[in-house]
């Protein structure tokens, strides 16, 4: 009998043991070793600060566990997901011509777009293209990789909000809510999406998906949405107060998101799948990962505005000139109202390093503006990033 209870004893370390080694690099201490990285820590109220790190281990026989730790998460603090919702709804349009019989449709197949009114916008053809046609594909490319909103837009109409929420519901996310577009369109006009028509080589009609209406409800994720805004208005440095309401906007939490591209990466890493091809979830990964100067789309390529590295705030900030570092980033952003968010799977092979990582925060405080991101928050995400980076090759 103290033999056997010796044993559990010696087992129950070696697994508490184990456990710890994995999850070695600890968020609260990386958050104290610089000042930029103290200040926001030390004050997660204020800036709405969220983090989640999950490390991902190998085990010699090749099977991949995950370990999760936070910082100040919560789902019922509100953040603007801003172009983070790009993601949920490229995984949703490939989905529902992955399981709907559209007589052939696939995310290549030319599109054209009518309207029934409202703020619905007709398109036959997208100069931003390399032919001028549009597809689904080329819409997710410019979705996800350069984050163009009108490509967003394209895809929420598709896609639908009650495809949308069904989905988000299915995969138990009670508090994600997609509900827009990104244009000056009223609530009503956002439950309304326009007709589809896809076309064959010849430009016969394959199949024409009628226009919809979302009649049902929308739950109210949170019972606090309203975030206010301090602002420098005057010369006198005087502080002006606002607070804007997101209880008509879309939302995320921050886990929903991380949860989502996780089971991008690793299907087996969550309770619920994405009813797309193993074509499809590569397509998805390739978009979010590569540069502009990357893309198919040649418009991409060529267009100024467009600079690698725009949209990875963990290694980047908001420097255009950064030299590569060698590391792949597969990862969504979003900015808006203050807020700015990087999601992101990062991954060296040759240092045999995997993890995900996502954080949110809000800057909206002090200056004519209010919105300090390239004085506050991408240089704090940049250092964040980049931190963890270090913490993970050390450990």
């Amino acid at each position: 009998m103290l033999r056997l209870k010796i044993v559990l004893q010696s087992l129950f370390l070696i697994l508490n043991l184990s456990a710890f080694s994995q999850i070695k690099v600890s968020l609260d201490s990386i958050l104290k070793t610089k000042p930029l990285l103290e200040e926001f820590g030390s004050s997660p109220k204020k800036f709405r600060l969220q983090i989640i790190l999950t490390q991902v281990q190998t085990s010699e026989g090749g099977k991949k566990s995950f370990n999760t730790q936070t910082f100040n998460l919560n789902d019922s603090l509100y953040f603007y997901p801003a172009s983070i919702v790009k993601l949920p709804v490229s995984i949703f349009c490939l989905e529902r011509l992955h399981t709907e019989n559209m007589n052939g449709v696939t995310r290549s197949t030319r599109l054209i777009i009518d309207s029934i009114g409202g703020c619905q916008k007709k398109m036959y053809w997208d100069p931003l293209t390399n032919d001028s046609t549009a597809s689904i594909a080329e819409y997710i490319e410019k979705a996800l990789v350069v984050s163009d909103n009108v490509a967003y837009n394209r895809l929420y109409e598709f896609a639908g909000p009650e495809y949308v929420n069904r989905r988000l519901g299915e995969m138990r996310m009670k508090r994600s809510v997609i509900r827009h577009r990104f244009a000056s369109c009223s609530a009503k006009e956002n439950r309304a999406t326009n007709p589809f028509y896809f076309l064959g080589s010849n430009g016969d009609t394959l199949f024409k998906r009628p226009a919809e209406y979302f009649s049902g409800d929308y739950i109210r994720p949170m019972k606090d949405m309203e975030v206010k805004s301090f602002i420098g208005a005057s010369k006198k440095k005087k502080v002006k107060v606002t607070s804007k309401d997101f209880s008509l906007n879309n939302t995320m939490p921050l886990m929903d998101i991380h949860a989502l591209l996780m089971e991008l990466i690793y299907p087996e890493s969550q309770p619920f799948n994405f009813s797309i091809s193993d074509d499809d979830r590569k397509f998805l990964i390739k978009q979010l990962t590569i540069q502009p100067s990357e893309a198919e789309n040649k418009e991409l390529k060529k267009n100024p505005p467009y600079y690698d590295f725009m949209t990875n705030y963990f290694f980047y900030g908001s420097n255009q000139k950064s030299s590569k570092i060698n590391v792949n980033v597969t990862n969504i952003v979003g900015l808006a109202y203050g807020f700015a968010t990087d999601i992101a799977y990062v991954q060296n092979k040759e240092e045999n390093l995997e993890y995900f990582l996502s954080a949110t925060v809000y800057t909206n405080y002090g200056g004519k503006t209010g919105y300090a991101y390239a004085q506050k928050s991408l240089p704090f995400l940049k250092q964040l990033g980049l931190s963890v980076y270090d913490a993970q090759l050390k450990k």
